[in-house]
């Protein structure tokens, strides 16, 4: 958790445009950084406890990579416009979309971040509750236990490993450090029914933690 000082609106007014500010507060919001006793702004209210709280340092992450792409986009405006002007064309890049990275270790930092829109692996721009069309607390608390048995259960595995022998309870293939485990397999394997519903539990591990580097490799998941 990091701490947030507000600077003073007037002061960030003159740093960009009346438009950009409100932009920045619409992300702000959206990324969990508002809302704090009552905060609507980023005014200064000389109070301890409107002037500085405690945010996700995934959450301020989130937010800078917004409000850069934000001006990253609002100057190719800009600078096509002006190009155009002298018979020229802005030819760039696309800035990289914000890509979910394995940074949510917990259930609560999944479920704050349910809703939070980044490039999963295999999926695309998305939300995790798109992707597995479930928004209900315990499914995550759920499969966040599942997952901490089966990376228990996958890096145990490594040791006696031996790709050619087929005999591995997770359905593991492939070479030890960078091994496919298949789905039906380590759901039995670890009394998945015991945890909840297969496929809102299978697709929400699948989801946060398919390509994870763990301590003995890479886990993929196959059907």
């Amino acid at each position: 958790m990091t701490k947030i000082m507000n600077g003073k609106h007037k002061e960030a007014e003159k740093l960009v445009s009346k438009a950009a500010y409100n932009s920045l507060l619409k992300i702000a919001e959206k990324n969990g950084l508002l809302g704090h006793s009552g905060r609507v702004n980023l005014d200064t209210h000389n109070t301890g406890d409107a002037d500085f709280y405690e945010v996700s340092v995934w959450s301020v992450n989130l937010a800078l990579q917004e409000a850069y792409q934000a001006g990253y986009a609002d100057a190719q405006k800009v600078i096509a416009k002006d190009l155009k002007q002298d018979g020229l064309k802005l030819i760039l890049p696309k800035p990289q979309q914000p890509t979910y990275n394995y940074e949510w270790k917990t259930a609560e930092e999944v479920i704050a971040n349910l809703h939070t829109k980044l490039k999963f692996h295999g999926w695309g721009m998305t939300t995790l509750a798109k992707i597995t069309g479930t928004v209900k607390p315990n499914d995550y608390i759920k499969a966040h236990e599942l997952w901490q048995k089966l990376k228990k259960a996958f890096n145990a595995e490594a040791a006696g490993y031996k790709e050619d022998d087929c005999n591995s309870e997770l359905g593991s293939i492939g070479g030890v450090k960078n091994r496919e485990v298949m789905r039906s397999s380590w759901w039995a394997a670890l009394d998945g029914d015991s945890y909840g519903d297969y496929r809102k539990l299978t697709t929400i591990i699948e989801a946060l933690h398919d390509g994870e580097r763990l301590r003995t490799g890479v886990i993929n998941f196959g059907s």
